[in-house]
């Protein structure tokens, strides 16, 4: 049997990974709790985790802070003097507390002839330094644990919200949706797909104001998304908040002058929404992708995912894509956009992402360069939008969604002077993406 000492964190994913790597069922811990942690109940969630895991706390010690190795050493070390001999190994778990806990509890725990324990960020592994640190650690990628989104959700007081349904797309088989989606296969039919949506949205928009009761029939998904917000308004009035409201209710009245004039003018509606046909598209690429060369430090993908807070779970607070889940405990969210997009939004569902994983949550777009309609309207209005978004966000945060064996590199035409852009197969845009996290 193993004791690991674990530093509670607001991070509450960061002591996991590593822990589960290697701990067996039976295994106890113990929670080193400063009075902050107490407070923002760092502790509980985790622990719970851990203990689902088979783990058991053994004890829980309270100190006002966790920054001062005095303080830690007179605190800890008669405790581990209890302990002394009666565990197969002691692993001090070094990713919570400040630059100075480790030191604390090393020399709490001297007499233990502890091992350090500490998973990293990228690449997606995890380090055992031998007691005494008498040699170099034992570097190793993660194989064994099972963290999954669930938990990592739980970890944070979140949830999947109610309604919802996310898809574990991988690994697993390819679902029939995924299979069955024409957008990404057949060439001619994608195309005119875009061709359709570029003309409906290029309907002159009018200025007359939408009664309110036509609204939710006008634009029905733009609709429930402002009624969303203002959930979220009730839930709490943070700044925010406000400004989710306040854009929203912008977006809301121009989607609706849209729909109405696009009614006036009885122009024809696409054959299929884009958006959703580019999600699967999407994922079935990166499903193929993953098929062919299972990354290392990829947990899981997952599609469809809606989350809430715990205690509120009919109250969405965000819609992601497709979520890959790191084995690292990193969530990583693809976003995929066929059309304009405010960069505003996406900083609005990565604040979200990071509140329900970690601050190390990440997040890309994916956009169609499909470089063989370089010469249509349509596809002069996407390069608009992933140049605009290669500035805002950089240029390794935003994918190319690509048709496979495309020319890589296209000129607009009739563009003055003329200019070469290059665009990457998309498959080669996720492996540089993740090339960080892989062991």
């Amino acid at each position: 049997m193993n004791l690991f000492v674990l530093v509670s964190t607001g991070q509450r994913v960061a002591n996991l990974p590593p822990v589960l790597e290697i701990a067996q069922r039976g295994d106890q811990v113990l929670w080193v709790e400063s009075d902050d942690a107490y407070r923002l109940n760092w502790t509980s969630a985790p622990r719970a985790v851990l203990e689902a895991q088979g783990l058991q706390t053994w004890q829980v010690v309270r100190l006002a802070h966790v920054n001062d190795p005095s303080l830690l050493t007179a605190t800890l070390e008669p405790i581990a003097r209890t302990v002394t001999g009666r565990y197969a190994a002691v692993y001090l778990v070094t990713n919570g507390g400040t630059k100075h806990t480790p030191i604390g509890l090393l020399n709490a725990f001297h007499c233990c002839a502890p091992r350090l324990l500490y998973g990293d960020e990228r690449p997606a592994v995890y380090s055992v330094f031998p007691p005494g640190l008498a040699a170099p650690p034992a570097v190793a990628p993660y194989t064994r644990h099972r963290l999954d989104l669930a938990d990592i959700l739980r970890l944070n007081g979140y949830a999947v919200a109610t309604g919802c349904q996310p898809v574990r797309l991988w690994p697993n088989p390819l679902p029939a949706d995924l299979q069955q989606e024409q957008y990404g296969v057949d060439e001619p039919y994608t195309y005119q797909l875009h061709e359709q949506h570029y003309a409906w949205a290029s309907v002159p928009r009018g200025n007359q104001r939408v009664r309110f009761e036509d609204l939710a029939g006008l634009v029905p998904d733009v609709y429930q998304r402002w009624m969303r917000t203002l959930e979220q308004l009730g839930y709490a009035m943070t700044t925010q908040n406000v400004s989710n409201v306040y854009f929203g209710t912008l977006n809301l009245g121009e989607a609706a002058r849209q729909a109405a004039s696009r009614r006036a003018s009885g122009a024809t509606p696409p054959a299929a929404l884009i958006g959703p046909s580019l999600e699967r598209a999407v994922a079935r690429r990166v499903w193929g992708w993953l098929q062919a060369n299972p990354h290392p430090a990829v947990q899981s993908v997952w599609t469809g995912v809606t989350i809430a807070r715990e205690n509120s779970l009919h109250q969405s607070e965000a819609e992601y894509d497709l979520l890959l889940v790191l084995k690292n405990g990193v969530l990583f969210h693809l976003e995929c956009k066929s059309a304009n997009v405010e960069s505003r939004d996406l900083d609005v569902n990565t604040h979200r992402l990071r509140q329900a994983g970690s601050q190390l949550a990440r997040s890309a777009v994916v956009i169609p360069v499909f470089t063989r309609c370089a010469a249509t309207p349509w596809f002069a209005a996407l390069h608009a939008t992933r140049l605009r978004l290669e500035e805002q966000l950089g240029r390794p945060h935003v994918l190319p969604f690509t048709w496979p064996g495309q020319p890589e590199v296209y000129e607009l035409p009739n563009a003055d002077p003329s200019e070469a852009f290059r665009c990457q197969p998309f498959e080669d845009g996720l492996t540089a993406l993740l090339r960080p996290y892989r062991p």
